[in-house]
């Protein structure tokens, strides 16, 4: 089942969201990392930073940063698709 959500784009001060996809590469880095190393409590901080930064849910930062869902950038909002499995 495909799950579809859309959050109104965060504001920064930078404005834009020009800088999430970069910003989005190098948290799978470093979430990799947590994983690796096996630290769940570091982990578990890390998906629940990145989902207050980026303005949405923990399910949708962890699914991004698993790279379980795709995500699209509009001057206005942000729309993440994921993919889950029916019970």
């Amino acid at each position: 089942m495909t799950i579809t959500e859309t959050f109104p784009a965060p504001v920064t001060k930078a404005g834009g969201l020009f800088w999430l996809p970069c910003y989005i590469n190098l948290s799978k880095a470093v979430y990799d990392g947590y994983v690796r190393s096996g630290d769940s409590y570091e982990l578990a901080v890390h998906v629940r930073n990145c989902a207050t930064r980026w303005g949405i849910t923990r399910r949708c930062a962890e699914a991004l940063l698993t790279g379980e869902a795709t995500y699209e950038v509009s001057p206005d909002h942000i729309t993440i698709t994921r993919t889950v499995e029916e019970l």
